[in-house]
């Protein structure tokens, strides 16, 4: 009789206006707290002692409220609060898959979420490299879906941790999300953020469709220079830092990789570690790499060579820089820029990097 009294109690409590109110039950006799997130550090807002595991938390926002309950900062959980509303929560452990929140709806959404997310985040982490890739993707159809799902509830405020790691593909949802955010929340912080990524993405978005002009722009080029895949490239015939002559058009029979680069290029010498993993791994069997250098000074292109441990023998230049014939040739505009020819020289590749690159090399020197 005392529970059943005790629940009635709870209930008629909770329909005081302006006022959200807060059960956790539990089976440990320790003090529960109620937190909220300011300036980067947790602030305690109320307490409770209790020794029959039943904490009640009587909240007044005027506004919905993102606030944590537990033990302590690393033993809680967190929940969204109302204006007027209740919420019972029973806490098992705090796992999300041990709590149970009932009696609202915004919680009970919430919680699912992250019963889900846990689950998916745990497939992501124990995957293998290759199985990653598809599971990420899957990882954000879900969070999307989820989002799309629940427009106007304010439990879509809880996936701006995640999304903002990648905001790129999710425009539409940080729109439904600022949206809640300025009809229920009523927070600076958190509008702040959300317009700093709407900002980010639109920004992408410029950066991506200048780059897809761009590449417009270079099919174009290639085609008028003869450069489309399964052309035979224009012959270069440049010198060595020793003042050989070395012909690109020597290497016939080979998989060659042309590399334009330069000793001042960042993006350059942070690819020539791969490249010379995967000449290591692969000169024995018929690939080598042709380098032609933008540089202008004979000493730094010499010296970057030695450093970055380019040992194949064929590096070439004529210390025009951009000006160089080679580069015109094969209207070069930005560096590092490749172009992976077959044993027959034909052109069967642009601009391929990292495990791409191997892979492409290993099935041409197989093939």
């Amino acid at each position: 009789m005392r529970i059943v009294i005790i629940a009635l109690f709870f209930l008629c409590s909770c329909a005081k206006e302006n006022e959200y109110a807060l059960r956790v039950t539990t089976e440990s006799e320790n003090p529960y707290y109620l937190y909220k997130y300011e300036k980067g550090t947790f602030i305690t807002v109320d307490s409770s002692y209790s020794k029959n595991g039943i904490h009640d938390f009587n909240i007044k926002p005027l506004h919905h409220e993102i606030l944590w309950c537990g033990e302590n900062q690393s033993n809680c959980f967190v929940f969204i609060a109302k204006p007027i509303g209740k919420c019972e929560v029973k806490v098992d452990a705090f796992d999300v898959a041990l709590l149970k929140f009932t009696l609202d709806s915004n919680n009970i959404v919430l919680n699912d979420f992250f019963q889900k997310r846990q689950d998916q985040i745990n497939r992501i982490t124990t995957a293998s490299e290759i199985a990653k890739k598809e599971l990420i993707p899957a990882y954000y159809d879900f969070m999307k879906d989820f989002i799309d799902r629940n427009k106007t509830s304010p439990a879509i405020l809880m996936t701006l941790n995640d999304i903002q790691q990648n905001p790129f593909p999710f425009k539409n949802e940080i729109l439904f999300i600022k949206n809640v955010i300025e009809k229920k929340f009523k927070n600076e912080t958190y509008l702040k953020q959300v317009n700093q990524l709407l900002q980010y993405v639109n920004q992408q978005e410029n950066l991506l469709a200048q780059q897809e002009q761009r590449e417009k722009e270079e099919r174009e080029m290639r085609k008028n220079l003869g450069l489309n895949i399964g052309d035979v490239p224009p012959n270069i015939s440049l010198q060595s830092p020793k003042g050989k002559t070395y012909q690109l058009s020597d290497l016939k029979g080979k998989v060659v990789l042309l590399d334009f680069w330069a000793s001042w290029c960042r993006p350059c010498r942070a690819e020539n570690p791969n490249v010379v993993r995967i000449y290591e791994n692969n000169k024995a069997k018929g690939f080598t790499v042709f380098s032609v250098s933008l540089d202008q000074k004979k000493d730094s292109w010499e010296n970057a060579i030695k450093a970055d441990n380019l040992s194949w023998p064929y590096h070439v230049s004529d210390l025009a820089g951009w000006n160089s014939i080679a580069a015109q040739k094969y209207g070069i505009r930005s560096i590092p820029s490749t172009f992976l020819l077959d044993k027959e020289n034909r052109i069967v590749a642009y601009n391929l990097r990292g495990e791409e690159l191997a892979l492409k090399i290993e099935a041409l020197l197989n093939g």
